[in-house]
């Protein structure tokens, strides 16, 4: 029984992130389209941007939806669902070092490097 509530309620959070991207979708020529999934660590939620890339525009982060206390596993599957919905790029920041603990696959594959400048 819990386990079933549980899956409504990420597909209805999965629901939610897809009604919220369709506005932003202009589906021009040049246009690029990723989520980026943000790890706050701070307010222990997980935080779901869209990202426009237009090469005569600015690029552009539309804020989308925050998780609030879910585990990996969770989010594994509200990912799982909402990428069978909506197939763009997903992208992950604050994941380094950290496995999907379905597929024990690492969730950020590249680290991220700030630029220091001396």
């Amino acid at each position: 029984m819990g386990e079933m509530l549980l899956i409504n309620i990420k597909n209805r959070d999965a629901d939610t992130i897809v009604e919220r991207i369709k506005p932003w979708m202009t589906h021009l020529y040049t246009s690029r389209y990723k989520i980026v999934v943000v790890n706050d660590f701070y307010d222990k939620q997980y935080n779901f941007y869209l990202v426009i890339y237009h090469p005569q525009r600015r690029t552009r982060a539309v804020p989308l939806h925050s998780v609030h206390e879910i585990t990996l596993a969770q989010l594994e599957t509200l990912i799982q669902s909402l990428s069978q919905q909506i197939h763009l790029t997903i992208d992950y920041r604050g994941f380094a070092g950290k496995r999907w603990p379905k597929s024990q696959k690492f969730i950020q594959r590249k680290k991220l490097i700030s630029n220091k400048t001396l």
